[in-house]
């Protein structure tokens, strides 16, 4: 199953670069600034060392995560919402895959923490789960669909997080307004 997974952080970067760096022991992190950029190959369900990016893009308020867990940290991006009650939004898009596993996922954390979540994902047959209430803007009729993999589709994702504010389709959003800033550290 390969997946770009990310996370979309309604603060700014420099809040959430040292939320970040509060987060972790600083004897164990490296840390820079620059145009780091995460190889999509690197990502794995529980890597050695462990690679986080955010970054600012370009036209947007806000910043970006990701990095090379397959789940995109997903325990940071709760604890960004539980304990510092950051918005965010995460998505799991399907990526061409060679073993034929897919999954993907919408999930939108509010600050006051009532989620909604939509996920399909095959394992190895198709299965739907929704959770929370739904958004005004979401396609409800295709819930229903008899193929389960067509009940939340890449597309659907991506018009979702733009009735939200966020244009993946823009190559902007891909452009960091700055430099990135790249975590890096050891798992024990």
């Amino acid at each position: 199953m390969e997946n770009l997974c990310l996370t979309i952080i309604n603060s700014d970067i420099v809040a959430v670069k040292n939320i970040l760096l509060e987060l972790f022991s600083q004897d164990d992190v490296l840390y820079s600034y620059g145009q780091n950029r995460i190889n999509m190959s690197e990502i794995q369900y529980n890597p050695q060392i462990s690679k986080l990016q955010i970054w600012k893009p370009v036209g947007f308020s806000g910043t970006v995560m990701w990095g090379n867990m397959v789940d995109g940290f997903d325990t940071i991006a709760h604890i960004l919402n539980r304990k510092y009650k950051l918005e965010w939004i995460r998505v799991s898009l399907s990526m061409p895959s060679s073993d034929g596993y897919e999954m993907r996922v919408f999930h939108y954390m509010p600050s006051n923490g009532k989620d909604r979540f939509i996920r399909v994902m095959q394992d190895p047959k198709w299965e739907f789960y929704e959770h929370g209430e739904p958004l005004p803007f979401e396609y409800m009729q295709k819930y229903s669909e008899r193929f389960i993999k067509r009940r939340l589709t890449n597309e659907m994702i991506l018009d979702y997080v733009r009735m939200l504010g966020w244009n993946l389709r823009a190559s902007e959003f891909w452009i960091s307004d700055g430099d990135t800033c790249y975590l890096e550290w050891k798992n024990y």
